[in-house]
């Protein structure tokens, strides 16, 4: 299960986020459900963190 805390954490660094879920992936740990609460968290972080810049 997904926290969006780990994720937010995660996504501080995204190079050990990426590679985190690369290893997922290869591993076979993560599947259809895991996949879509990643993308729902990842889109949460970016519509939250990701401000718009000024002008």
């Amino acid at each position: 299960e997904f926290s969006l805390s780990v994720i937010r954490v995660l996504s501080s660094n995204l190079d050990t986020f990426l590679r985190g879920l690369c290893s997922m992936f290869h591993s076979g740990a993560l599947g259809y459900e895991n996949s879509k609460q990643i993308m729902t968290a990842t889109k949460i972080i970016m519509t939250t963190e990701c401000k718009k810049p000024e002008g």
